[in-house]
């Protein structure tokens, strides 16, 4: 943590947020509006594939909850690319990526302030179409659940596709996500910003008239 003067308030090392064996992939981060952070991240501390962690260190640079962290999600297969939102509350929606099925989908777990996981064991399906999924966003949707969108190569090319998750993790929309664009040639990169009550806006870039250009294209969706 830095100060706005520059100077080094959790030591000049830095702190650490685990140490378990293994290797220990970038992480995502947020502020936990307390003067501290909720970290997430992938490691391989129990086997060749990694699973997915979170931890949250208070403004003095502490970790507030399970050493080396508490565990997300240790399903089969290998569990990846963290993304964090806050859920207004103090804690945290996780996303990654995960490779538990035969096809790889994105899966997220709601952590709470204390850092115990809410929502089913190992987390919750986003999507869970036949084709390989990218380029993953999401945004809190203002009630305690998430708003998400992704590239999707289900059917003929990449398209994108969404998924709002409520407050309980239950999917809002079709169980494979809300098709936002089927243009023909490919989408991909989209972002996604909430409103009150609900609604979302995502951008994406289309190269929908020429393989070789790219335009940016953007569409509402309501809740």
């Amino acid at each position: 943590r830095i100060a706005g003067g520059g100077a080094l308030l959790w030591g000049t090392g830095g702190a650490a947020v685990c140490t378990a064996p293994g290797q220990v992939f970038p992480p995502s981060v947020l502020a936990d509006g307390a003067g501290g952070a909720i970290f997430a991240w992938a490691d391989n501390r129990q086997g060749p594939y990694s699973d997915i962690y979170a931890q949250r260190m208070n403004a003095n640079g502490a970790p507030v909850w399970e050493t080396d962290g508490v565990a997300l999600c240790t399903a089969n297969w290998q569990q990846y690319d963290t993304s964090i939102i806050s859920d207004g509350a103090g804690g945290a929606i996780v996303a990654w990526h995960d490779a538990r099925t035969s096809h790889y989908d994105y899966y997220a777990q709601h952590v709470a302030d204390l850092g115990v996981p809410l929502w089913a064991n190992d987390g919750v399906a986003i999507c869970g179409g036949d084709g390989y999924v990218a380029n993953f966003t999401m945004a809190s949707d203002g009630a305690g659940g998430a708003q998400c969108a992704w590239a999707d190569q289900r059917g003929e090319g990449q398209h994108i596709y969404g998924q709002r998750l409520a407050a309980n993790g239950g999917r809002l929309w079709a169980d494979g996500g809300l098709a936002f664009c089927l243009a023909t040639g490919a989408q991909y990169s989209p972002r996604v910003v909430s409103g009150s009550g609900g609604w979302i806006l995502t951008t994406w870039g289309d190269n929908r008239n020429d393989f070789n250009a790219s335009d940016i294209y953007a569409q509402g969706i309501d809740s």
